[in-house]
């Protein structure tokens, strides 16, 4: 039978020590924590004897938190698919009690909402996605899956950001525009025309990054 109340956490760094203020509040505490390198790469479809330990944990745990961020967001999809649909645990809600959530915003489960997020009106994130720390999600914005929305970010009005791209510190997407699939947008930038998928974008304006010869 599942124990109640242990917690399966994947990624032992610092976003796992983010989190744990969190937990508390839910009266939950890392209980089993796993990361890359430390065992087998869970890959979907695996059987559960292919990763003994992650399987043996699982049995013991009834709910779990990834806590890996960056350009993780497929990583996080996968290992969230691998969670519930093999391993049968529920996913944890973490939403920082001074975030503003409005009530016609939609999110999907699980996602991590960190202190001072701004979620407008009609915006809707997908599952997976990590909101960092005053970060806004400006009204009627569409965020993917696997979306990582870095510290004090803005997306203005109506962008979408398809999945597991990365917006990072302090940049700004500009009304209407589209961040595709995998892509990056650097520290900083303003993004003022649509990035296409898997593109890296810095600077202001913003303009692809080339990798130095």
């Amino acid at each position: 039978t599942t124990a109640s109340k242990k917690t399966l956490i994947w990624g032992g760094g610092s976003c796992l020590r983010l989190v744990l203020p969190y937990l508390s509040r839910i009266n939950r505490k890392p209980d089993y924590i796993f990361q890359d390198g430390v065992v087998p790469a869970p890959i979907h479809n695996l059987m559960p004897e292919e990763n003994l330990k992650l399987a043996a944990a699982a049995a013991s745990a009834d709910a779990y938190v990834i806590c890996i961020g960056g350009n993780h967001g497929y990583r996080r999809f996968e290992l969230s698919n691998l969670f519930e649909n093999v391993y049968k645990l529920k996913p944890l809600q973490l939403v920082h009690p001074t975030a503003y959530i409005c009530p016609t915003a939609t999110l999907s489960s699980p996602v991590m909402v960190m202190p001072m997020v701004v979620i407008h009106s009609y915006a809707s994130v997908g599952r997976d996605c990590m909101l960092n720390t005053n970060s806004v999600i400006e009204h009627e914005c569409k965020i993917g899956d696997g979306v990582h929305v870095m510290g004090s970010a803005v997306l203005a009005g109506r962008v979408t950001v398809e999945d597991y791209s990365t917006i990072g510190t302090n940049a700004t997407v500009l009304p209407d525009l589209k961040v595709g699939k995998n892509a990056y947008v650097g520290a900083g930038a303003v993004v003022t025309k649509d990035v296409s998928a898997g593109e890296t974008v810095v600077g202001v304006p913003a303009r692809k990054h080339l990798p130095a010869k």
